[in-house]
């Protein structure tokens, strides 16, 4: 009958793809210091089949809050799942002369996509683009890696929590006294996704303009009330900040 396989439909939505191993995963090993890699390469039998898991996947069965929390879990899943395979190691770049991020492709729900191409070209099109901040590619100058997995139901206060993690630690790092702020590297390639929420429209920054506008008005919104103030104001000299490429591994190569 067909409203009863249209009932079945949205019930499968409703629940969602099920994140509770590699939430699991993150809780055993994964702290704000960073990832116990060691840890998790002894643990592959229970990453190696959530990785599995991925590519079966059926988008058409979830709602866009479970999409976000899909790909995002996929990209940091996948991300950790390359590293455990490889450790120890000094930094994901080693592998692969530096482009395994880029070279290396994985099947998800039904297609084969590299890490990349999920951070460049499938999150732009979710529209939101906090996801970045939720995104972690096994390096120091990542946004933290959460210890829990992303969940459709919570998607929203999850990725405000991200943004606010990167804020804190790594996006920005504001230097009153010099007049200077050192702005992450990531808006030098993806600073566009942030544009149409975080651009002038949002707040005309003096002296600033395009991506490095919106990533400050992003972090600013993100800080005490008088950092915002200030940055608001403009006057001062924006640097980018040199992504630390080594691994955010919180037990260190023994």
């Amino acid at each position: 009958m067909l409203w009863m396989a249209m009932l079945a439909l949205l019930g499968t939505a409703q629940a969602g793809f099920d994140h509770s191993v590699y939430d699991q995963l993150l809780r055993r090993h994964v702290n704000l210091a960073g990832g116990d890699y060691a840890g998790l390469a002894k643990d592959q039998a229970a990453l190696g089949p959530y990785v599995r898991s991925l590519a079966t996947a059926d988008m058409r069965t979830m709602a866009r809050r479970e999409r976000i929390a899909f790909w995002v879990n996929a990209h940091n899943a996948l991300t950790l799942h390359v590293i455990a395979r490889h450790y120890p190691l000094r930094s994901i770049s080693d592998l692969d002369e530096g482009t395994v991020r880029a070279s290396t492709r994985f099947l998800v729900a039904g297609q084969r996509v590299s890490l990349k191409q999920i951070e460049t070209v499938i999150v732009p099109h979710m529209g939101d683009p906090r996801i970045h901040a939720a995104l972690n590619v096994g390096a120091r100058g990542s946004p933290p890696l959460a210890n829990s997995a992303y969940q459709g139901v919570g998607i929203e206060s999850q990725l405000e929590a991200a943004s606010l993690r990167w804020s804190r630690r790594g996006g920005i790092r504001v230097d009153r006294s010099r007049k200077t702020v050192r702005l992450c590297s990531t808006f030098a390639t993806l600073g566009r996704d942030f544009v149409p929420t975080w651009g002038r429209e949002h707040f005309d920054i003096p002296g600033v303009d395009g991506v490095v506008e919106a990533g400050i008005n992003f972090f600013a919104q993100r800080h005490d009330p008088g950092t915002r103030a200030w940055l608001q104001e403009g006057g001062y000299a924006v640097v980018p900040l040199t992504f630390n490429w080594d691994l955010n591994d919180r037990r260190g190569i023994r």
